[in-house]
Formats: C-alpha cells, sequence, structure tokens
C-alpha cells in the first residue's frame, strides 16, 4: 500500500492526480501511473508524493537507477522521512550499491530501531561489504524481534560457514 503525508499543502487536481496514479500503479497499469505522475513533477518538480511514488515504481520495474534519482531527490526534500529513507536504500542495495545504502539504513535505524526490514537489508548490505561481525549482530538484532525470520538464520549460517564456523552455521 502507497501512502503519502497528507499535511503536504496540493491542490485538489495534483492530490486528485496522484491518488490516479496509485490506483494504476496497484492495478498493473506503472506505464499510466508513470504518465500522470510524470505530468505532476511537469507542474510541482518538487512534488514529494510524486518522486516517491515513481521511485517505488521504477524500483518494482527494476529499474534502480532511476528509482534512486527519483528517491534522491525525495530525500532532499525531506530527510526524516524513515519510509523515504528505507526506499532509497533498498533501491540503492538492490542496484548493488551497499557501500552507499549502509549509512541511509543507519540513519533510517535511527528514526525507528524497529523496523525488520531495515535491520534486515542493513545487514545484508553489510554482508556484501564482508562486514561480517556487524552483519551478524545486526541479523541477530531483527531475530530479538523475530525469531522466526528463515532468511536471518539462513544468512547468519552463510556467514558462519564463510568464516568457518561450521558449527554455528549448522
Amino acid at each position: 500500500m502507497i501512502e503519502y503525508d497528507i499535511q503536504i499543502k496540493m491542490t485538489p487536481l495534483i492530490q486528485q492526480t496522484i491518488q490516479q496514479a496509485i490506483q494504476h500503479f496497484q492495478s498493473g497499469s506503472q506505464g499510466q501511473a508513470e504518465n500522470l505522475l510524470m505530468r505532476v513533477l511537469t507542474i510541482e518538480p518538487n512534488n514529494l508524493p510524486a518522486l516517491e511514488i515513481l521511485g517505488l515504481i521504477k524500483a518494482s520495474s527494476n529499474n534502480y537507477a532511476e528509482s534512486i534519482k527519483y528517491l534522491k531527490k525525495a530525500v532532499k526534500i525531506n530527510s526524516q522521512n524513515p519510509a523515504t529513507l528505507y526506499n532509497l536504500a533498498k533501491a540503492l542495495s538492490d542496484n548493488n550499491n551497499y557501500a552507499e545504502s549502509i549509512p541511509i539504513y543507519e540513519k533510517v535505524i535511527q528514526l525507528n530501531r524497529n523496523n525488520i526490514s531495515c535491520l534486515m537489508g542493513y545487514a545484508t548490505s553489510l554482508a556484501r561489504l564482508k562486514k561480517f561481525d556487524k552483519a551478524i549482530a545486526i541479523y541477530d538484532e531483527a531475530l530479538a524481534f523475530n525469531k522466526n525470520l528463515i532468511e536471518a538464520w539462513a544468512n547468519k549460517a552463510l556467514i558462519s560457514s564463510e568464516l568457518n564456523y561450521y558449527e554455528e552455521a549448522l
């Protein structure tokens, strides 16, 4: 589900256009959603909801370079929104920009320590950068919230195996 800050002042037409774009995106009509959002950005180049949603649309079609471009612009407008920051960090990670994703994941965790998805993404980026001890600590933190996170257990086992800690891996 897509949400945006309703506190942002927008004209009724812009707000309606964004709502239509969300509906198109959710129904699988990404092209129509993109066209509507691009129209909004033509009128209001710094429209935060349009930038965020366009970033999500681009990420959902694996166009991470474009996703990152829109999400970075959204973060410049509002650098305190954990959801936008998380989406940017995830797009960076998905684009193999692990080092660039780390400080953004850290900021999201600073703003919302209970975000398990963020903890998992952060740990995965750390592991990809071979920062194994820190990655294991973050996976443990995620597991403290939910002991049934199979991905965290599996990734910890892979890291332990990589470090030749075979008994721990088992």
